[in-house]
């Protein structure tokens, strides 16, 4: 028998952490984040992490687990995240997956994740370099078109990893991602009106500049330092381009919301095509009869919880 996981996902300022707490506390559920920035130390306001006080006595794993200036994957995440599972199941409780980054979840939930060579990745950076992403990411798309249509023709790392897996093992990344899942995961997906959504992303940024964001960037920037996969958490690179002087605070928070949306958007074209989802419509519904809906699919699929 596989082991029953609950995945709450759906696209940035959807309101996810509100109401998992609300269905972890209902059912003692401890919750794991798959957010692929939340997992940095001191990155607290850019990436909307959750503060002590709001998780109302629920643990929540995978958060502050490495420093800015750490590489960080979806593989390490998998190594990580199937011991916090085994572990909560062993005390007796439930996991709650809760966050964005569709490929951590796909990595996890998938049989065999893909292994990796030095001397593969380096071969293809030198690539990158000599003839530039656009040509690698068409090249993507032809020995692998399913995973190059959830990757975005900029995101030099997925990009990279894809042409890895496909020189190491003559196949597809995509072709990892098999039907059957490791877990008996029940997901559902939240969505809301796409105009409203939008307007939720830029009352958060600028809330996030009212907060200390610049301030934030700068104590990172001094003490520590951003890893490439760091400083590529939305609002970091813009800020440091801000504080250069290379653009003003306006264009700076522009940015920052257009490509917030450009996330979101690219969020809801791949957790659509997440097999076996329920997705629930969020708009103009508050979190605890949100919780409910979910809370009464979780007693239906397993009546002991």
């Amino acid at each position: 028998m596989r082991t029953p996981l609950i995945v709450i996902t759906g696209p940035t300022a959807v309101g996810k952490t509100e109401i998992s707490i609300l269905v972890a506390k209902e059912i003692s559920g401890e919750i794991i984040s798959f957010d692929a920035f939340q997992v940095y130390r001191f990155m607290n306001i850019g990436t909307n992490k959750i503060k002590k006080e709001e998780m109302r006595g629920i643990p929540h794993h995978m958060i502050d687990v490495v420093n800015p200036n750490e590489e960080f994957s979806s593989g390490r995440f998998k190594e990580m995240a199937e011991k916090i599972i085994d572990s909560i199941y062993k005390g007796g409780k439930i996991p709650v997956l809760v966050g964005g980054t569709g490929l951590y979840l796909r990595t996890l939930l998938s049989f065999e994740p893909p292994g990796s060579k030095k001397e593969v990745r380096k071969k293809i950076e030198e690539e990158v370099e000599k003839l530039g992403l656009n040509t690698l990411y068409e090249k993507l798309k032809r020995v692998d078109p399913v995973f190059a249509g959830k990757v975005s023709p900029k995101d030099r790392k997925r990009i990279i990893r894809g042409l890895e897996v496909y020189e190491i093992y003559k196949k597809p990344i995509s072709s990892f991602f098999g039907e059957e899942e490791r877990y008996d995961a029940l997901k559902f997906i939240l969505l809301m009106d796409r105009k409203k959504l939008y307007k939720r992303i830029e009352d958060r940024v600028d809330r996030m500049f009212d907060m200390g964001f610049v301030d934030e960037v700068k104590r990172i920037k001094e003490y520590w330092g951003f890893s490439k996969t760091s400083k590529k958490a939305i609002g970091y690179e813009e800020i440091l381009l801000y504080l250069s002087g290379e653009i003003s605070l306006e264009e700076c928070k522009r940015r920052i919301k257009k490509r917030t949306k450009e996330y979101a958007r690219r969020q809801i074209i791949w957790l659509r095509k997440e097999k076996g989802a329920i997705i629930i419509d969020v708009t103009d519904k508050n979190p605890y009869e949100l919780a409910e809906e979910i809370l009464r699919k979780v007693k239906e699929k397993w009546k002991n919880l």
